[in-house]
């Protein structure tokens, strides 16, 4: 007999796993405060902020050459935390609880690029036999791919090109939003839709660890900074600031003695420096070499973070960053960082009217 211990998940994970209660165990015979009990044990690790807590020995032979398990002991409790499991399940498909395990889906599909791919991904589309699709995006691509995926029914906006391959189609006010979203998601009945996307994001070891020595190499470590990412793609140029604003913001910040960081992409480096060149050498440029694990490692230990409408920017706010939003002939009461409340929005006919006095004046 050999005994070792381990989380109770690795216990019950494989899908080909079978757990085998012999025929002379008694009966499931455990009443309401036995369950209690567990459930009231299981709260207290969590609200202590306890890493594990002690299930119980279980005691089980593992038949040769298959994952089925006879247990021997033990099985009134894996019976209660399998009803356990079930229950949560069901109350999450219900909307009564919502996860927050960002990672927490049952399957995920890999967008490809050559038609070959596109076949093989139908065919395993069609084999999960999906009853709805809702479609959040208005591309042709994404709507020939359900159509053709034979998914009964197709839920998606008016305003897409396609929309005669949709069963359902809701209006869409202005650009694509996070509102507009919540309302395609409550006309197929899932109401518990979180208004905004904090937490959605977590920061792997790895990245922070990383992250943090470079911010000890120059300085920076435990100390308050400002992160700014002036960029935006290259079909989004209307949406930048005039060069001479960013100069100035960014010279005038370091001779407030306060600590800044620019990020850039690989793909940004030859703009930026065209900045960066005219700008104080206490500022420091950053270019996350694994992208947005990196970044988001480095903005989550920010200040604040100052930068245009972009994906950066939302980034930031999605880890709980305030932001500096700035904001041209878009608009942020549909597309701006949420909650929206949280964060200092500057809002001009066009950003190109924006100047440095503008930001300086929100940063104390």
């Amino acid at each position: 007999m050999k005994g070792d211990a381990q989380p109770l998940i690795k216990f019950f994970d494989g899908s080909d796993k079978r757990f085998i209660i012999p025929l002379y165990q008694r009966n499931y015979d455990w009443k309401e405060e036995n369950c209690e009990q567990l459930f009231q044990d299981l709260l207290k690790m969590h609200h202590s902020d306890r890493k594990s807590h002690f299930f119980g020995s279980i005691v089980s032979n593992i038949q040769s050459g298959t994952e089925d398990r006879f247990i021997i002991d033990g099985q009134q409790r894996i019976t209660t935390v399998s009803l356990m499991l079930i229950a949560m399940v069901n109350a999450y498909k219900a909307g009564d609880i919502q996860a927050t395990d960002s990672k927490l889906v049952d399957k995920i599909f890999l967008k490809v690029g050559s038609l070959g791919e596109e076949i093989d991904l139908i065919a395993a589309i069609r084999k999960e036999k999906i009853d709805t699709a809702v479609m959040f995006s208005e591309s042709p691509e994404t709507l020939l791919l359900a159509y053709f995926s034979k998914i009964k029914n197709r839920v998606g906006f008016k305003t897409a090109s396609l929309n005669f391959l949709l069963t359902q189609t809701v209006e869409k006010q202005g650009v694509p939003s996070l509102n507009n979203n919540i309302v395609l998601a409550k006309s197929v009945g899932i109401d518990n839709v979180q208004k905004d996307y904090l937490n959605v994001l977590q920061v792997d070891r790895e990245s922070d660890v990383k992250v943090s020595f470079w911010l000890e190499d120059n300085k920076m470590l435990n100390e308050d900074f400002y992160v700014v990412s002036f960029g935006a793609s290259k079909r989004r140029q209307e949406k930048c600031l005039r060069k001479e604003v960013w100069i100035e913001t960014l010279n005038k910040l370091a001779q407030m003695k306060k600590k800044v960081v620019v990020v850039y992409a690989q793909w940004e480096k030859e703009s930026a420096m065209k900045i960066m060149k005219y700008v104080s050498k206490d500022v420091k440029m950053f270019c996350p070499e694994n992208g947005l694990v990196e970044l988001s490692a480095l903005i989550s230990k920010a200040k604040m973070f100052i930068g245009i409408d972009s994906g950066t920017m939302h980034l930031a706010a999605s880890l709980g960053v305030k932001c500096i939003a700035l904001y041209g002939n878009t608009d942020p009461s549909q597309i701006g960082p949420r909650p929206l409340q949280n964060h200092i929005i500057i809002k001009k006919n066009s950003a190109k009217n924006i100047i440095a006095n503008d930001i300086l004046e929100n940063i104390k």
